[in-house]
C-alpha cells in the first residue's frame, strides 16, 4: 500500500515539475519578446518627448529625451554586435551613432536639432527590423 502511494506521488511530482519547467520556458520566450516591445515603445516615448519639448522651446525635456535616446542607441548597437554582429542593419546603425556624435547638441540652440530628428526616426526604424517588429 505504502509503495503504491509513493509511485503515485513520484509520478505526480514528475509531471508537476515538466508542467512547471514548460511554463517558465514560455514565460522567458514572452519575456524576451515583450522586453524587445517595451525597448521599442521606450524609444518612441523619448523621441516623442523631444519633438514635443522642441515644438513648446522646453529646453529641459529636450536635453533628457535627447541624452536618453542617445543612451538608447549605443545600446542597441551593443546589443545587435553581440546577437548578430553580421545583420546587415549594423552599418546604418553605426553611421547614425557616428552622426550624432559629430554634431554637437548646445541647449541654448534646440532649432539646430530639428534637421537632425530624421535620423532618430531611420534609428528607429531599424531598430524595429532587427527586432522582427513593424
Amino acid at each position: 500500500m505504502q509503495s503504491t502511494a509513493m509511485k503515485y506521488l513520484v509520478i505526480f511530482i514528475l509531471l508537476f515539475t515538466t508542467r512547471l519547467h514548460a511554463q517558465e520556458t514560455r514565460e522567458v520566450t514572452m519575456t524576451a519578446a515583450d522586453t524587445a516591445r517595451y525597448e521599442v515603445q521606450r524609444f518612441e516615448g523619448r523621441l516623442a518627448r523631444l519633438r514635443e519639448g522642441l515644438e513648446k522651446n522646453d529646453i529641459s525635456p529636450v536635453v533628457g529625451a535627447y541624452t536618453n535616446l542617445l543612451g538608447d542607441i549605443r545600446e542597441e548597437i551593443a546589443r545587435t554586435e553581440t546577437r548578430a554582429p553580421e545583420s546587415p542593419r549594423l552599418p546604418s546603425m553605426q553611421f547614425i551613432l557616428t552622426k550624432f556624435d559629430e554634431f554637437i547638441f548646445d541647449p541654448t540652440k534646440p532649432d539646430e536639432l530639428k534637421p537632425h530628428l530624421e535620423r532618430f526616426d531611420e534609428f528607429l526604424g531599424l531598430m524595429k527590423a532587427e527586432r522582427g517588429m513593424k
